[in-house]
């Protein structure tokens, strides 16, 4: 149960597993759709969205066969920004996103055209932890409901490309920070809750990944009219970098 009095913000450290053995799932990312979903993240001061898809398989074996998760592709989603005045003057939008409906169908028709599967979700915390907050948990769940197939786990990601600790090397620092939360419902009836789960990821490694690719998909959405929060990446991004750990 969703507790009325409770900060819809604030961020939830997710469990962990005993080990990757103990995940319902091995998941596999290529490292393309980590560049994709970088550079979406990297480009806007406010929170992103979009899908992940790829395909599922299994273990092969003589014992219980595991599912595998292979994300393949990124598909950014633009972001659904409030009609309403007085709504939109109230929304942090550093810290609230949601897919607009019309791209997010669009999306959707072009993973199914490739023969793909959606698997998952991401979305970006610009400048804090990459800890889901109790409004990512419940709409995680939400997700999980409407595009799972036949009750396979439906996988979340949160980037954060400015966020570092202090603590952090500076070469650390440079990196985005990623992580991959499911949820499940514990509990029963008033004592129900839903409880994230951090996730493994297994990062594929690419040999050649074309530039002209990851510059396609930059123009892309540098190109989006719906975006007026972009960074400009050759003025800001050494500013944003070097202040990072004091915000």
């Amino acid at each position: 149960m969703v507790d009325s009095g409770k900060n819809m913000h604030e961020l939830v450290e997710p469990q962990r597993y005993f080990s990757e053995k103990d995940q319902n799932f091995i998941l596999f990312m290529s490292l393309e759709a980590l560049c994709v979903m970088t550079i979406h993240a990297s480009m806007h001061r406010n929170e992103v969205i979009g899908f992940l898809s790829g395909y599922r398989t299994r273990t092969k074996g003589p014992q219980t066969k595991k599912e595998v998760i292979v994300v393949t592709d990124c598909n950014p989603c633009s972001t659904a920004q409030f009609t309403d005045s007085s709504s939109s003057k109230n929304t942090d939008y550093s810290k609230n996103v949601e897919m607009d409906p019309e791209s997010a169908t669009l999306q959707v028709k072009i993973i199914e055209s490739k023969g793909q599967s959606l698997v998952g979700w991401y979305h970006s915390h610009p400048k804090f932890e990459v800890n889901p907050s109790h409004i990512d948990v419940i709409n995680h769940e939400m997700y999980q409901k409407m595009f799972n197939e036949d009750g396979k786990d439906f996988i979340g990601v949160i980037i954060s490309p400015y966020y570092s600790m202090p603590s952090d090397s500076v070469r650390y620092n440079a990196l985005p920070k990623v992580r991959c939360f499911v949820t499940t419902m514990e509990g029963k009836g008033s004592d129900s809750n839903i409880i994230p789960y951090e996730c493994v990821i297994n990062v594929i490694p690419q040999k050649n990944i074309l530039k002209s690719l990851l510059l396609e998909h930059a123009l892309s959405l540098y190109k989006n009219p719906f975006a007026t929060d972009q960074i400009n990446l050759n003025k800001e991004v050494t500013m944003l970098k070097s202040s990072k750990s004091r915000q």
